[in-house]
């Protein structure tokens, strides 16, 4: 039989473990400063998600990484604790 792939968890990541460093990435303040997504639309789909939308976790966590990521290299680091 042929192999199959395996999807991970990230969305119950996102409803878990990493819910609060997910929080503190898309604070409004944190995501109009940087100005590179639309805040409003952002908020929106975390707040479905959060309400239960399961598979908006395709949409949230590219812009996690990117935030992250920016976070990393150009200061104003997020602490999950």
């Amino acid at each position: 039989r042929a192999k199959k792939g395996m999807g991970s968890p990230i969305s119950d990541w996102l409803r878990g473990p990493l819910l609060g460093w997910a929080g503190a990435l898309l604070n409004k303040n944190r995501l109009e400063r940087r100005g590179v997504f639309e805040t409003q639309l952002v908020l929106k789909i975390w707040e479905r998600f959060i309400g239960g939308d399961r598979k908006l976790h395709t949409h949230i966590w590219p812009i996690l990484m990117f935030l992250a990521w920016d976070e990393e290299w150009n200061g104003d680091r997020v602490r999950s604790n």
